[in-house]
C-alpha cells in the first residue's frame, strides 16, 4: 500500500503556493512537493491550512509543511526542515507614487504610514515587533492585500522580497523598497519532529539534488540565489 504524504500549505504565497480562481494550487512547493512524493514512492495529499494554525497541525493533521515556509529557530525547534532554498530577506510592497517616502526602516514606523498585514506568519510577527506607531490594519486574505496597497487602502505590505517582486511585476502600480527589513533568510519544507518516514522524504531530496531537478524548479519560478 502506497503511504501518504500529508502536506499542510496555506496557499495564499506567491510564488510559492497559491490557490487559483479555478482550484488549481500552483507554485514552487506545490511541484516539489509532487516531486518528493513521486521520488519517494509516496501519495500527496494536500491539506489546506492558514499561517495561524499551521504550527499546531504539523505532526497532527500532516506530516509537511509547506509553501513559503520560513525557517526560524521557533520552528526548527518544533520540527525538523529539509535543506534550504530560496535566500530571502523581508522587504515592503508600496505604491510606486510613494516609493520617495520611504528613504529607510526607520520611515516605516510612523503614524502616517497604514500597514496592511495578514495573520499568523512572520511577517505579522515583524510588523508587530518593529512599526508600533504605524497604523495597522488586519487582512485575512494574503492575496488581496498588494491590490488594497495599489488602490491606496493602505502604504505597506511587508513581505518576502520573492513575493514583492513578484506582485510588483504584475502591477505598474507597485514598487519594492530599495532596502532590506531583516538579515538573509531562506525557505524550507518543515517537518513533524520523530516522524518515522523522514529519511525517506530526505534520500529523495538528495536523489532529486543529484539529477538536477531541484535547481530547475528553482529557476522555473525564478527563486534562484
Amino acid at each position: 500500500m502506497t503511504p501518504y504524504l500529508r502536506a499542510g500549505i496555506p496557499g495564499d504565497f506567491r510564488p510559492f503556493a497559491c490557490l487559483e480562481p479555478d482550484g488549481r494550487l500552483t507554485g514552487h512547493d506545490v511541484e516539489l512537493l509532487e516531486a518528493l512524493a513521486r521520488e519517494a514512492g509516496m501519495e500527496l495529499r494536500i491539506v489546506p491550512t492558514d499561517w495561524t494554525g499551521l504550527a499546531e497541525g504539523l505532526g497532527r493533521d500532516y506530516e509537511v509543511a509547506a509553501g513559503g515556509v520560513s525557517i526560524t529557530p521557533e520552528r526548527e525547534a518544533r520540527g525538523d526542515f529539509l535543506p534550504a532554498y530560496a535566500p530571502f530577506w523581508k522587504t515592503g510592497i508600496v505604491r510606486r507614487e510613494a516609493l520617495g517616502r520611504f528613504r529607510s526602516p526607520e520611515d516605516l514606523n510612523d503614524p502616517s504610514v497604514t500597514v496592511i498585514k495578514n495573520p499568523g506568519g512572520t511577517n505579522e510577527r515583524w510588523v508587530d515587533a518593529n512599526l508600533t506607531r504605524a497604523r495597522v490594519i488586519l487582512e485575512p486574505d494574503n492575496v488581496a492585500i498588494p491590490s488594497r496597497v495599489a488602490a491606496g487602502d493602505g502604504d505597506l505590505m511587508v513581505t518576502d522580497v520573492t513575493e514583492a517582486r513578484h506582485y510588483a511585476a504584475l502591477d505598474e502600480r507597485l514598487a519594492v523598497l530599495p532596502f532590506p527589513l531583516t538579515p538573509v533568510q531562506t525557505k524550507g519544507i518543515w517537518m513533524a519532529k520523530g516522524w518515522a518516514d523522514a529519511s525517506r522524504l530526505r534520500n529523495a531530496w538528495t536523489r532529486l539534488e543529484e539529477d538536477d531537478t531541484l535547481r530547475r524548479l528553482l529557476a522555473r519560478w525564478e527563486l534562484e540565489a
